[in-house]
């Protein structure tokens, strides 16, 4: 079994959105920052997919963030990314 070692999880853990996840490869990006949008980014486009407006638009006035690990963790540790909104 091949198992890349750039590949992380990236999850929402929020009352509304908790348990939205995401698969990345960190190549890709240089900050929490870029991983945060990137996750945003992919649950607006399921949100728009699947027509739940209200969900789309209490997420485009939500404060997502990550907080628990720095892109150095990041890039060094495969766990999960959590993204919050509750701080």
């Amino acid at each position: 079994m091949d198992i890349n070692p750039y590949l992380r999880i990236v999850e929402g853990s929020s009352r509304v959105y908790g348990g939205f996840r995401i698969q990345i490869d960190i190549r890709h990006y240089d900050s929490v920052e870029e991983i945060t949008e990137a996750w945003k980014n992919d649950l607006e486009n399921v949100l728009k997919k699947y027509n739940f407006i209200d969900l789309l638009n209490t997420m485009k006035t939500t404060n997502f963030h990550i907080h628990t690990q720095s892109i150095e963790e990041i890039l060094t540790d495969s766990k999960v990314i959590y993204v919050c909104d509750s701080c």
